[in-house]
């Protein structure tokens, strides 16, 4: 009895096991979609980034060699809109898509900032698949400073500040560059900081 009850429980065990590791698909033959970065699955990303649409397909239902079509919509501020789309192929029950993430004018308007999400779905043969996750697009400042005599102010305190009244400060390197990554989208100004001075560089 004991005996059979291990096993049966080994079993129960496996079985359970098993079916989590089945590939799940609709009846049209979609699986997973993700975004990925370097072979990573990637939850956030910036302006400007490379990142790979991925799909996966039921190879009893989509075969290898069929036309995707990547849809690429973003939401902001309970607003959706397709942005974009891209082609690519089935190879291996699987496509990939390379796609470069743009902005859009909305995201710059008034005071406001934002954090747009992106999705997208893929379409073959005419039948088109749920939504992706979504991933959080950020921006970032890159730029160096002069003051008004046209001199690169390298190892200077600067401060950027937000239309709500926050700020961030920090110190430029050697070159006189800054770069601050993940940052809402949105409005920005600039300032250097020496002997209680403030240079404006908008």
């Amino acid at each position: 009895m004991k005996i059979f009850r291990i096993f049966f429980a080994l079993f129960v065990a496996f079985t359970i096991v098993s079916c989590k590791s089945l590939p799940k698909f609709s009846k049209d033959g979609f699986g997973e979609l993700f975004w990925c970065k370097n072979e990573k699955t990637i939850e956030k990303a910036m302006i400007g980034d490379t990142v790979e649409l991925c799909a996966t397909f039921d190879s009893n239902v989509i075969e290898d060699e069929s036309d995707v079509v990547f849809n690429i919509s973003f939401t902001n501020r309970r607003k959706t809109k397709q942005i974009d789309k891209v082609n690519a192929k089935v190879s291996n029950s699987k496509a990939i898509a390379v796609w470069k993430i743009k902005d859009d004018d909305s995201f710059y308007t008034n005071d406001f900032y934002s954090i747009p999400s992106y999705t997208f779905n893929v379409e073959v043969d005419g039948n088109i698949s749920e939504k992706s996750k979504s991933i959080e697009v950020y921006g970032f400042i890159k730029t160096y400073f002069k003051d008004e005599f046209g001199e690169i102010k390298k190892n200077t305190k600067y401060e950027i500040f937000k239309t709500d009244g926050s700020s961030i400060k920090g110190k430029t390197d050697e070159d006189g560059k800054i770069y601050i990554e993940y940052l809402p989208l949105g409005k920005y100004s600039y300032s250097l900081i020496k002997s209680n001075a403030a240079y404006d560089t908008k």
